[in-house]
């Protein structure tokens, strides 16, 4: 690190059983702000920009991030930046690992998925079936996909929550460099070939720089190359099947939260975990995820007025309030990605999104 000196080094603290892996001042902040937003027993609102107990209670918020610049300053706080990072580059390689040491040995069942729901606009025969014996089959990977999303998650909405309190500082003390960052960052998106006009010491400077006043979207980071994942659309919309049922909107936080007290899920950690991942690759994985879960949605909504005819109404009460609740994660899955809410309509008609919300 730049950082380090021989002559004030860094100090290093004993290993304690409450912190066995932080040994920094900073790893141990970073660390407590983990725990203090886990998704075990908290749920984070993106209106109210914060971590809430489930009576309301808030855990951590813009006024903690507040706290924590006016102890730490503007490079403290572009230091929980950078470590959060690390922690999401992690996690991304483990899941690229994960996938490729474990997934791969369901690759057939994973093609037959495919091929028994291509075309995706058209809804397939007896899909129930086919979804209910995919997902079965592939129960064994949800758990272990659904604590890399939410961990990636997380640190997403942390840098969130960072980001834009760098920004507000920014736009109070510090205008003028404000405005001369945004200039120069549009300058160097318009010039013709802006890596061979600048250095790459000059780019990691005009980053720093960018990060230091708040400037772009940590949702939209891309992490790491890596080549391609067969299968990976189709996988995750396994996963939201698998999960949706666990998660209900909740009104008071404009957000998915648990339906279980203590069970470790949340709905826009998961959102943001996926939505991190599917910005590793090519856009046409994120248009092939929606476009699975738009084909379920339908599925759903003629199953839910099929059930509605019959005798189970219980079964129509809970199949309704799980539609609900993936129609709320798709549209806030297109909210941090940036997807225009006309591709969305592509796949699911906003008529029965309209329809679907008085359900």
């Amino acid at each position: 690190s730049a950082y380090q000196s021989d002559i004030v080094p860094i100090p290093r603290f004993p290993r304690v059983q409450n912190e066995p892996t932080c040994i920094n001042f900073m790893g141990r902040m970073v660390s407590m702000l983990i725990k203090i937003t886990d998704t075990q027993y908290t749920t984070f609102s993106i209106e109210k920009s914060g971590w809430f107990m489930s009576d309301g209670t808030e855990v951590c918020g813009l006024k903690t991030v507040s706290l924590l610049r006016q102890a730490v300053g503007v490079y403290g706080l572009t230091g929980i930046d950078r470590l959060l990072c690390y922690r999401i580059l992690h996690e991304l390689h483990r899941f690229v690992k994960f996938f490729r040491t474990n997934v791969t040995k369901q690759g057939v069942m994973l093609e037959q998925l495919r091929d028994e729901l291509y075309p995706e606009w058209k809804t397939p025969n007896k899909a129930v079936s086919i979804y209910a014996s995919a997902s079965k089959k592939a129960e064994m990977l949800m758990l272990p996909m659904l604590t890399c999303f939410r961990r990636i998650g997380q640190a997403q909405l942390l840098r969130r929550m960072i980001r834009f309190e760098l920004g507000r500082c920014s736009r109070i003390d510090a205008k003028t460099l404000l405005q001369s960052v945004s200039t120069l960052n549009a300058s160097i998106l318009s010039s013709k070939n802006p890596f061979e006009e600048t250095s790459s010491s000059d780019f990691k400077k005009y980053c720093d720089m960018s990060l230091a006043v708040g400037l772009g979207d940590p949702l939209q980071t891309v992490f790491m190359a890596t080549d391609p994942l067969e299968g990976l659309p189709v996988l995750l919309l396994l996963c939201v099947i698998a999960y949706v049922p666990k998660l209900s909107y909740n009104p008071m936080f404009g957000s998915l939260s648990k339906n279980k007290s203590g069970y470790p899920i949340d709905g826009w950690p998961l959102i943001a975990g996926i939505s991190t991942l599917l910005k590793q690759f090519h856009p046409s994985y994120s248009k092939s995820f929606l476009a699975y879960i738009g084909q379920f949605v339908r599925v759903s909504i003629a199953t839910c007025f099929e059930r509605k005819q019959g005798v189970r109404k219980d079964v129509a009460s809970q199949l309704t309030e799980d539609l609900r609740s993936i129609l709320v994660l798709v549209d806030q899955f297109c909210d941090v990605s940036s997807i225009p809410k006309s591709a969305l309509y592509e796949h699911i008609p906003q008529y029965l999104m309209e329809m679907c919300s008085d359900l």
